[in-house]
């Protein structure tokens, strides 16, 4: 029998998410403008190489656990116990321990960009503080993007103040308020739901198991993590940190519509995994009105950054990054579209326990960006990169395609096709070539009409949305 969460709905829970995400991000968009200005993009660039080895790290630190809070039953007090003492108390010792060695170690290698990165480490301590993973496993995952919201308000009113004059008093800022962040988090999350003791002898069966389950899941979620920031690593070391502030940059400009899918996929995820092995039916009707409203939002983005994107970057990059930040940003633009196909198929693939054919998905993410990241980067520069992420996204939903029902596969190619009517003007203007405003309106009213013919606007999606 299907059962509906008694948390918000996922059209609800996606619209609070995507708007507190929005605010947070436009604000860390409008920092690293003002970054780029002040400190040049090579600062910027230091930045997103430290961020980048401290989500890997975190990673590590997690050991699938997060991503399994948000997918187990039952939601209990019990559970909640045993899944904050695997990622507070357990994570804050060993990232305490590791960052002890770090410090050590690092300043030995003297790279650029070192000290940036040791500031950063010291988030792998204060984030077991941050109970995220608590919200999203209670249903109201757009609470910790209201307060990071808050977080990067406060930053970017400092930068704009000029009140920090180095990259690294920019970077103890933003771990200063990461830790604020925290506690708050803390205030409004934990003295409800479960203990703050440590571990006790009698938990640690429950522990043990708790690892033990979260494994496969572990080994997948690092493998994506390497589909999703291995190109800031390649750039790092085959270009330099200039290139890599610049495409960091660019990427947090598709950031804006990708927050989108990332509010809809954690409540999407919980309500799939609350229907029963009856609720094939409701699934699809899921799914296929995520990929509705999904296919909108990535088809408005691309719109946007070919007429867009330029006006933009015009007045906020400088004038000799802003062709290889249009670049960047046209071609992830594509990205995002096979993206936002994927996703709701992905999660469909987690919450079925499918743990083999999710670690073949991950791994086959994994190569296919590492491998065009090595092969292109060094050919094409650093919009290189933008094209080994639309190419491992499009193996992604391939494989994914492969493994859906005969029902969902015919209806994502369908709904699919549909954006194919962006082809023209995106080949155009990857060409290096100008687009008049008369071909850009039936540009528009072309998508219009052929989404029109395949349904994307009906108000029975949207029901379906937000009554579960």
């Amino acid at each position: 029998m299907d059962k509906k969460s008694a948390s918000p709905s996922i059209l609800k829970n996606m619209g609070y998410s995507s708007i507190a995400q929005a605010l947070g991000r436009l604000m860390r968009f409008f920092m690293a403008s003002a970054a780029l200005k002040f400190y040049g993009e090579a600062a910027w660039g230091q930045v997103a190489f430290g961020l980048t080895v401290v989500s890997f790290a975190s990673f590590f630190l997690d050991m699938g656990i997060s991503t399994l809070a948000s997918v187990e039953k039952p939601a209990d007090s019990t559970w909640d116990r045993i899944f904050f003492v695997c990622l507070g108390w357990i994570r804050l010792a060993v990232a305490m321990l590791g960052v002890v060695l770090a410090w050590f170690i690092l300043p030995y290698i003297g790279f650029e960009g070192v000290r940036v990165l040791c500031i950063y480490l010291i988030f792998l301590i204060v984030r077991p503080f941050s109970l995220d993973w608590l919200f999203q496993r209670k249903g109201y995952s757009g609470l910790i993007p209201i307060i990071q919201a808050v977080r990067q308000g406060v930053i970017l009113a400092m930068v704009l103040a000029k009140w920090l004059p180095t990259i690294e008093s920019l970077v103890v800022v933003d771990l200063v308020t990461e830790g604020l962040a925290a506690l708050a988090t803390w205030w409004v999350g934990p003295r409800r739901h479960f203990s703050l003791h440590l571990p006790q002898r009698e938990e640690w069966p429950a522990i043990r198991n708790m690892y033990h389950l979260a494994s496969p899941l572990f080994l997948g979620s690092t493998l994506i993590l390497i589909h999703q920031n291995m190109d800031i690593i390649v750039i790092r070391f085959i270009l330099g940190l200039k290139d890599v502030g610049i495409y960091d940059y660019s990427a947090r400009f598709v950031q804006f519509a990708f927050i989108v899918g990332a509010g809809l996929s954690v409540p999407l995820r919980r309500q799939l995994a609350n229907l029963g092995e009856d609720g094939v039916k409701v699934a699809q009707g899921l799914l296929r009105a995520s990929h509705k409203v999904l296919g909108i939002v990535s088809a408005a983005f691309l719109l946007f950054a070919v007429y867009g994107a330029p006006i933009i970057f015009r007045i906020l990059v400088r004038a000799e990054s802003i062709a290889d930040a249009l670049q960047i940003t046209r071609v992830l633009s594509i990205f995002l579209v096979f993206s936002f196909l994927s996703i709701p198929l992905s999660e469909w693939l987690i919450t079925r326990q499918s743990k083999i054919q999710y670690l073949k998905l991950a791994g086959l993410a994994a190569v296919v960006n590492l491998s065009l990241n090595l092969s292109l980067v060094p050919w094409l520069g650093v919009w290189g990169a933008a094209v080994a992420k639309v190419g491992s996204e499009l193996a992604i939903l391939s494989f994914l395609l492969t493994l859906s029902n005969v029902n969902i596969r015919r209806e994502t190619l369908r709904l699919g096709l549909g954006q194919m009517v962006h082809a023209p003007a995106i080949i155009w203007v990857l060409s290096g070539h100008e687009i008049s405003w008369e071909f850009g309106v039936i540009h528009v009213l072309a998508f219009i009409g052929v989404t029109y013919r395949l349904g994307y606007y009906q108000r029975a999606d949207l029901r379906l949305l937000r009554s579960y």
